[in-house]
């Protein structure tokens, strides 16, 4: 088995990828990149899992969290995933863990993570969702 992270999505962002196996379970860490800014504004990415195996468990740990515009604590920071092209859904708050220095990460731990799993720090919407919503909402708001 093998696990590859990629941005190679819609709205793909992320820095920092590191993957590891701890505990008997597969982890991801990464950030989220800032993109020349002062804060990271979201993440979002693909873990691509090869092999026969896939793990019963994927830990998606973001290195970093103050770093995010508005709230970082776990219990504020509640990203959406997709296994393999189905929905998006909303995950539960992740597990904050701090470190010796000081600093502390997020971890989320997805079961069943199937062959794909994309996660974002919120829904990812681009200009086609945008123009979609706002056919949906006529009359209430219009771009500009």
């Amino acid at each position: 088995m093998s696990i590859r992270v990629t941005t190679d999505i819609p709205h793909g962002n992320v820095a920092d990828v590191e993957i590891v196996e701890r505990d008997g379970i597969s982890e991801v860490l990464f950030s989220a990149h800032p993109n020349g800014g002062t804060e990271a504004l979201w993440f979002c990415f693909r873990v691509t899992i090869e092999g026969n195996e896939i793990p019963d468990t994927v830990r998606l740990t973001l290195r970093h969290p103050d770093t995010l515009l508005g709230s970082p604590r776990s219990e504020k920071v509640r990203p959406v995933i997709r296994r393999s092209d189905q929905d998006w859904e909303r995950i539960n708050p992740g597990l904050d863990t701090e470190l010796p220095d000081g600093r502390w990460t997020v971890s989320w731990d997805v079961e069943n993570p199937s062959t794909t799993l994309d996660m974002a720090f919120c829904y990812p919407y681009g200009k086609d969702e945008l123009h979609a919503t706002l056919r949906d909402i006529a009359g209430v708001f219009r771009p500009d």
